[in-house]
């Protein structure tokens, strides 16, 4: 019987490593993600989100979770009773990429998929 190896892990070559962005192109993103903000001028994305009782926030955990990943991202999610907050960066790097953006953009789309949402501003 032969011996099974577990898959590895999708990484980038070396030499395509993800480039991070600068904080003038973090800025730039974020004024096509609601409810998204820069920290550090482009260490981290942080984006904040409500939910209307305690179930809706086990599930808007769950969902981003998911989605975090699928994308095969790192992502700090805290829970603050009905406050969710998401932080995104990708730590090998020390900054946020493209990825982190494009992640951002998907939750901002349909954050939780959830009725009741509200971005706190």
């Amino acid at each position: 019987m032969a011996k099974r190896t577990p898959p590895k892990k999708a990484t980038a070559p070396p030499g395509r490593q993800p480039k991070p962005l600068t904080a003038e192109q973090v800025q730039k993103h974020l004024a096509r993600l609601p409810g998204w903000q820069a920290v550090g001028g482009n260490q981290e994305l942080v984006g904040r989100y409500r939910l209307p009782d305690l179930a809706a926030t086990i599930m808007a955990v769950a969902t981003t979770l998911v989605a975090v990943d699928t994308w095969s991202q790192r992502a700090r999610v805290e829970v603050f009773g009905r406050e969710v907050v998401v932080r995104l960066s990708t730590p090998a790097i020390g900054a946020v990429t493209l990825t982190d953006v494009r992640l951002a953009g998907r939750l901002s789309d349909r954050p939780v998929g959830l009725a009741g949402f509200e971005w706190d501003r």
